[in-house]
C-alpha cells in the first residue's frame, strides 16, 4: 500500500504540496472590489518587510474610490491601515516604502505613514506637475521623474523639471538640475552608483542625443558607455546582478522591423546574444510589462499576450535563464476578463513564504472568478511539522536529460542534509548528503519517468519535489 501512495505522491505532488505557480484558493481577500461594469484595476504590489502586502489601483472597495489597502499573507484586509488626508487617492501605480513612510504615487506623490495617516503631499495640486517612479538614493534623497514641474526658485531654461531629486522631507534639492526634453516616464536602479531613465519621447539629456533609455550617475552625470537601440517604447524591467537589462513592452529596436516583447541587453545597451531576443510573445500586439528573477536562474513575466514562443499562455508564462518557454507550467487559460477591458497582468511579486502574488486588470483566472490580485504557489514544499524548518528548493532543469540541478535556500544548522531520490514505485535511485546550498545530480543511466525527490534530516522530511527525466 504505501508504494502505492509513493506512486501517487511522484506522479502528483500537488495532492499534498500542491503543484508550482498554480492558483492558491486558499488565499481569499475579504474586501468588496468593484463590480463589472466598472472591475477594479489592481496596478502595482509591495510587501512591507512583515509579510503584510500593499494593493495600489483603482479598486473601489466597498462602492468607494479607493486606491490602495493593504492585507495580511492570506488575503484578510489590514483595517488598520485606513487613508485619511485633504486629498482622495485612487489610480495608485508607484509603491516606495522609506523608513515608516509609504511613498504613494497616484499622478502626485502623497506621503503614509503605515497606519495610512495623511502626511502631506509633496506637491500640490494647484502646480501642473504629474510625476512618475519615485527611487530612493543610497542617501535618503528621492528620484523621480515627471512631465514638467514648475519651480521659481530654478531659472529658465530649467524651471520645468522632468527629472527631479528631492530631500528626505520632499523639498526639492536645487543642487540637482538637468534638462530633459520630454516626460520621465520610469526610473530603475542599475547598480549602486547608476540610474537608468526612460521616456518614451526622450531625445536630449543637457543638451546631447540620447535615445529613449540612457544612464546616468546620482549626480544626473551622462554615462556614455551606454546605447540604446530603440526605436519605439521599450522600457527597463528588471537589472539582473551581473549588469545585463531585461526590456519589456511592445517595442521595436534598430534593425529589426518587427515589434517585440521582451529582450535581455548587455550593459553596454546592446543585445544579449545569449537570449532569445526574438520569441516572445507570438502576436504583434503582445507586450511583456513585469518580469520577475526565480531562483532557478529564469523569470516570470506578465503583461498582455495570449501565446508565447507558439505556447498559448493566458499572459502569465515562465521562461529559463536564455529566454526559452518552460512548458510545465501556466497551461490553463491563465488571466482573463469577462468585463470590456482587455486582461493585463501589472505586477509580480513574492510573499516571505515563498508564494507569489500577481496583480492585474482581470476578474477571471483558469476559468475561475477571482479578484484582482490573487496567488501563485511557490516553489517550496515544506513540511507541515512546525518543529522543523522551512525551506525552499527548486530542481532544474525539469524534465531532465543527463544532469539535473538542485538548489536550496539554506541549509538547517547542525544537521546533516540528505537528498533522497525514489521512483514511481518505491525503489531508492539516488542518496546524497548536502556540503552546501547547490547539489548536482547525474542521471547517466537513469530510465526515463517521475521520481520524488526529498530533503530529510535526522528530524523528518523538509523538501518534497518532482524530478521528470526523459530523453
Amino acid at each position: 500500500m504505501w508504494k502505492y501512495c509513493l506512486y501517487l505522491l511522484a506522479l502528483c505532488p500537488h495532492i499534498l504540496f500542491g503543484q508550482p505557480l498554480t492558483l492558491d484558493t486558499t488565499f481569499v481577500p475579504t474586501f468588496d472590489f468593484m463590480t463589472p461594469p466598472t472591475p477594479p484595476e489592481g496596478y502595482v504590489l509591495l510587501e512591507d518587510g512583515q509579510g503584510r502586502i500593499y494593493l495600489g489601483g483603482r479598486l473601489g472597495l466597498n462602492g468607494t474610490a479607493k486606491g490602495i489597502i493593504r492585507m495580511y499573507p492570506d488575503g484578510t484586509w489590514d483595517q488598520s491601515f485606513k487613508v485619511s488626508g485633504q486629498w482622495g487617492i485612487d489610480g495608485v501605480s508607484d509603491l516606495l516604502m522609506i523608513g515608516d513612510t509609504l511613498l504613494v504615487h497616484d499622478d502626485f506623490l502623497f506621503p503614509l505613514s503605515t497606519s495610512g495617516a495623511y502626511l502631506g503631499n509633496l506637491f500640490p495640486k494647484d502646480k501642473v506637475c504629474s510625476v512618475y517612479s519615485p527611487m530612493e538614493l543610497d542617501d535618503g534623497r528621492i528620484l523621480i521623474g515627471g512631465t514638467g514641474c514648475k519651480f521659481d526658485s530654478i531659472p529658465v531654461p530649467y524651471n520645468r523639471l522632468r527629472l527631479m531629486r528631492l530631500h528626505r522631507d520632499g523639498t526639492l534639492d536645487s543642487s540637482f538640475v538637468h534638462d530633459v526634453n520630454h516626460a520621465v516616464m520610469s526610473l530603475m536602479r542599475y547598480d549602486d552608483t547608476r540610474i537608468l531613465v526612460y521616456g518614451r519621447y526622450i531625445t536630449l539629456y543637457d543638451s546631447i542625443p540620447v535615445n529613449q533609455l540612457f544612464r546616468i550617475d546620482t549626480a544626473g552625470v551622462l554615462d556614455t558607455t551606454f546605447h540604446s537601440i530603440f526605436t519605439s517604447n521599450g522600457h527597463p524591467t528588471y537589472v539582473q546582478p551581473d549588469g545585463k537589462i531585461m526590456i519589456g513592452g511592445g517595442f521595436r529596436i534598430s534593425g529589426h522591423p518587427d515589434p517585440l516583447s521582451l529582450v535581455r541587453l548587455m550593459p553596454d545597451g546592446s543585445l544579449d546574444p545569449s537570449f532569445h531576443n526574438f520569441a516572445g510573445a507570438d502576436s504583434s500586439w503582445g507586450a511583456s510589462g513585469v518580469v520577475y528573477p526565480l531562483d532557478d536562474g529564469g523569470y516570470l513575466v506578465g503583461g498582455f499576450f495570449d501565446s508565447w514562443q507558439g505556447y498559448p499562455r493566458g499572459n502569465i508564462v515562465k521562461i529559463d535563464s536564455s529566454g526559452v518557454i518552460d512548458p510545465n507550467y501556466f497551461n490553463g487559460t491563465g488571466a482573463d476578463s469577462t468585463s470590456k477591458f482587455y486582461p493585463v497582468i501589472s505586477d509580480i511579486i513574492q510573499g516571505q513564504s515563498g508564494d507569489f502574488y500577481v496583480t492585474g486588470l482581470f476578474n477571471r483566472y483558469d476559468g475561475r472568478i477571482v479578484d484582482p490580485v490573487i496567488r501563485l504557489r511557490g516553489f517550496q514544499s515544506v513540511s507541515n511539522d512546525p518543529l522543523l524548518p522551512s525551506i525552499s528548493a527548486t530542481l532544474y532543469p525539469n524534465p531532465a536529460q543527463d544532469r539535473a540541478i538542485l538548489t536550496v535556500s539554506e541549509l538547517p544548522l547542525r544537521s546533516v542534509c540528505t537528498l533522497v531520490i525514489h521512483d514511481a514505485v518505491g525503489r531508492e535511485c539516488h542518496r546524497q548528503a548536502l556540503s552546501g546550498t547547490r547539489a548536482e545530480i547525474d542521471l547517466e543511466g537513469w530510465e526515463s519517468g517521475v521520481y520524488l525527490a526529498t530533503l530529510e534530516t535526522e528530524a523528518g522530511a523538509l523538501w518534497h519535489g518532482k524530478l521528470v527525466v526523459g530523453r
